[in-house]
């Protein structure tokens, strides 16, 4: 169903059956709300001649104007030819694996072999 999405129809839309409610403002977006209440955010686009969605985050935790901007950006990767799932999984990728020096150092002072013996657990 294509709908004008506001902050207050977001936040008071109940479904009995899982339901796709369209932004009229921003291609592709849309919020899905289930049976149970759960409502997340949705970018629907067609790439390669295929259709595909995307879950963009969970309302409220995402606001509908921040769903709209990540909606927007991950258009601008659809327009540029690129699958913007895939541009999202490689930014969660670099988030988990950096981490500060000073981490990498402190764990491999913890785990010297004086101290691995300490947390076994003998009690089979």
């Amino acid at each position: 169903m294509k709908v004008r999405l506001t902050d207050r129809f977001c936040s008071h839309v109940k479904s009995d059956a899982r339901m796709d409610y369209f932004d009229e403002v921003t291609t592709g977006l849309a919020l899905r709300v289930t049976e149970i209440g759960s409502k997340s955010w949705t970018y629907n686009f067609t790439i390669n001649d295929k259709r595909a969605r995307m879950t963009l985050g969970t309302h409220p935790a995402l606001s509908l104007s921040a769903a709209r901007t990540k909606a927007i950006e991950a258009r601008g990767e659809v327009e540029a030819g690129n699958d913007p799932r895939l541009v999202q999984n490689d930014a969660l990728t670099l988030k988990a694996v950096r981490f500060p020096s000073s981490h990498l150092s402190r764990s491999q002072s913890t785990y010297s072999t004086k101290n691995e013996g300490r947390y076994r657990c003998n009690s089979f």
